[in-house]
């Protein structure tokens, strides 16, 4: 066997299952859509200290691929033996979840292999299957990550490391970075994300229209993968963001955020004029300077 990095495969495996022994405990480990599947492969990653992760479709198959520490050659040889056996740890774990999801959407082959240094992971259907579907919700979940991530080639953005929060802290575990937001409902929200990817958005009381985006990868999860527990360390992450909220109530809402906020409204009444009959740019005169 080859050491990684000289170009050549080095370990490689197939996608297997025995229902009939591990029914009853794969069941426990469920994403409540299974077009999620590549979001549990994001955080293990982000788990084996990924730099660069890689996904799109390559030569008619869904490609997944990051650097950073090997998976076990069990993982590999089985990517949900992360649940079912003692060997490995958080990324095979995470693999695992991804790979029960996969399931449910029926590939037509799943392959895993380290090559070139990297884990690269190939997911085949019949006409492509729900391929589209998947990366958009894994751009869609990005975010607070440490990891660069590609889609197609195509760099995707990280929504935390927009210009100009309101407020950023690091701590020694937990990472906060705060924003205005017309988009936020009510008043306000946290946007939760372990490795690199979001957990779970909820409500939150910053006195305004302000999105929090925060992170910490010993936040425990859920066992769908879709929530984050509220235990002591999720509260005191909501404590302190709640104490901002007497401050953030009195600031007054940046020109950046009153223009998009003139911009949304303009646009949603227009919106509603034109289906009444005015026409877009009868509205337009009339709603916008």
């Amino acid at each position: 066997m080859k050491k990684d990095g000289d170009g050549e495969l080095v370990e490689r495996g197939t996608f297997r299952f025995d229902p009939a022994a591990a029914a009853e405990k794969l069941a426990e480990y469920q994403l409540p859509d299974a077009r999620d599947f590549l979001v549990p492969w994001l955080r293990a990653a982000g788990a084996s200290g990924a730099k660069r992760v890689s996904a799109g479709v390559v030569d008619g198959a869904l490609t997944f691929s990051f650097d950073g520490d090997a998976p076990s050659p069990a993982a590999l040889s089985d990517l949900v033996s992360g649940l079912l056996g003692a060997e490995g740890g958080e990324a095979e774990r995470h693999l695992a979840y991804g790979a029960l999801a996969l399931r449910r959407l029926e590939p037509g082959s799943v392959a895993a292999a380290r090559e070139d240094g990297r884990t690269v992971i190939r997911v085949r259907w019949a006409g492509g299957g729900p391929a589209a579907a998947a990366l958009k919700r894994l751009r869609a979940a990005y975010g607070m990550s440490e990891t660069e991530l590609t889609i197609d080639g195509e760099p995707v953005p990280d929504p935390a490391k927009a210009p100009e929060p309101v407020k950023a802290w690091r701590g020694t575990r937990t990472r906060v970075a705060l924003f205005e937001d017309v988009l936020s409902p009510g008043d306000g929200r946290m946007r939760v994300y372990v490795r690199g990817a979001l957990a779970e958005e909820v409500p939150v009381s910053l006195g305004g229209r302000y999105t929090a985006y925060v992170a910490n990868d010993r936040f425990a999860l859920s066992l769908s993968q879709s929530a984050v527990i509220k235990d002591a360390r999720f509260g005191k992450v909501v404590r302190r963001l709640e104490r901002l909220r007497r401050r953030l109530s009195h600031l007054p809402p940046s020109p950046a955020t009153r223009a998009r906020s003139a911009a949304t409204v303009a646009a949603a009444a227009a919106a509603a004029a034109a289906l009444a009959g005015l026409g877009y740019w009868a509205a337009a005169r009339v709603l916008l300077p």
